[in-house]
């Protein structure tokens, strides 16, 4: 797998060394190839005239156009979240780090499983507010979904279907995961025909 930095790291400390933060944002393609052309689309993203033009000439799709559902059925999304504590400049390297990895996986991202994030949020903060941290502290301002809604919101996802896994190998979980896409595509174009376009 190939890995695209797409935010550097930052860090917040508030005046307080002891309380630091680094954050970084990657994407994994699963060739060189398909890494470079994801860099290109970052850096250098297809103006609205020539996408305008790509649905004219039928290579993108045009509004209420998507994707049929036996192709959805196929596409999935997963998404590794790992943590990993600083060293402790102070111990002497007694104590091994503590690291989690927590996979979240489920179908199609761009309409299915998009629209229950969207819709279970909704519901989170309407049917259950008092259930949700960052209103039932009576904080304001912009807040993340995991800062407003937390546990809450997590529970509502995973009834819906989206998972949420801890996992002991990040490496193998992406791994895993191209190798079952692959798979999965592979046997819808048989079943559409050697000619079939994915």
């Amino acid at each position: 797998a190939y890995f695209l930095n797409y935010a550097a790291s930052s860090s917040l400390n508030n005046n307080n060394s002891q309380n630091t933060f680094s954050y970084q944002e990657v994407a994994v393609a699963p060739t060189q190839k398909a890494a470079m052309k994801l860099e290109r689309l970052r850096t250098h993203p297809i103006p609205p005239s020539k996408m305008e033009q790509m649905i004219e000439q039928g290579r993108l799709p045009k509004p209420g156009q998507g994707p049929t559902p036996s192709h959805r059925s196929v596409l999935s999304f997963m998404a590794l979240l790992v943590a990993e504590e600083e060293e402790d400049p102070n111990n002497n390297h007694e104590t091994k780090k503590r690291k989690v990895c927590v996979a979240i996986k489920g179908g199609d991202p761009g309409y299915e499983e998009t629209s229950k994030m969207v819709i279970e949020s909704a519901l989170c903060l309407i049917l259950q507010p008092n259930s949700c941290p960052g209103l039932a502290k009576g904080g304001g301002g912009f807040q993340s979904s995991a800062m407003c809604m937390g546990r809450t919101l997590i529970t509502r996802l995973q009834h819906a279907g989206i998972q949420f896994l801890k996992v002991e190998d990040a490496k193998k979980e992406v791994d895993l995961f191209w190798s079952d896409g692959m798979k999965r595509m592979m046997e819808m174009k048989e079943k559409k025909g050697p000619r079939a376009k994915l």
